[in-house]
């Protein structure tokens, strides 16, 4: 897969003559604008899955367990780390598991101008947005993002506004944080519709939501 990187131009001409080749591309070729990874779309049949991590801070040990039972048990296809620490994110992508990663406001990945604040997916025909924080993906103001996955709060949570899905997958800081237990999330396109689920590191389910696909 290539990997194309089209910041920081001086002509603005050119910045928008490389967008349009890169959105005509785009099915191949994964492409970084203006602190975003947009990944081409993929092959979405029923079954496939990711997994949806964040809020880390080192534990790599649970981050580790997490992994291995999404990777291994679950058999997500992907693993998103939303950020806090970039670090862990490397450190386990550096493991061969199948991740992308953002960073959080406490990584200092967060403020360079190489390392991509926002990814953009294509899942199911749905547009998923990955960031570390809520407030990144409204600065945006794009009314085309279907599902939001953040994190940052530490706090789980599936919420549907409209058309729009909200999903945080809680933290994996410590098996309690800020009033809640440690949880990751999956999302699994079924036949209509795409499931949304947290569980808790027992693997209890904390939350789902079906969202049809229509």
């Amino acid at each position: 897969m290539v990997q194309v990187h089209i910041n920081n131009f001086s002509s603005l001409a050119t910045h928008n003559l490389l967008l349009l080749l890169m959105l005509t591309l785009s099915p191949f070729v994964k492409y970084y604008l203006d602190n975003i990874l947009y990944i081409p779309k993929e092959k979405t049949q029923m079954g496939y899955s990711i997994g949806v991590i964040s809020d880390t801070h080192g534990n790599l040990k649970l981050m580790t367990k997490v992994c291995d039972f999404l990777s291994e048990i679950m058999k997500v296809n992907e693993i998103f780390h939303l950020g806090d620490n970039y670090e862990d994110y490397k450190t386990i992508k550096d493991m061969g598991y199948n991740i992308y990663g953002v960073p959080g406001l406490w990584d200092s990945e967060y403020h360079d101008n190489v390392t991509p604040k926002i990814i953009i997916r294509k899942i199911a025909n749905k547009n998923f947005i990955f960031a570390h924080a809520e407030f990144i993906i409204k600065r945006l103001n794009r009314k085309d993002l279907d599902v939001w996955c953040y994190g940052h709060t530490h706090q789980p949570e599936i919420r549907k506004e409209n058309s729009r899905i909200y999903f945080n997958p809680g933290h994996l800081k410590k098996n309690f944080d800020r009033g809640h237990p440690a949880t990751f999330g999956i999302v699994n396109i079924k036949e209509g519709s795409i499931e949304f689920t947290i569980l808790d590191i027992e693997k209890n389910m904390v939350q789902s939501l079906n969202y049809p696909l229509v």
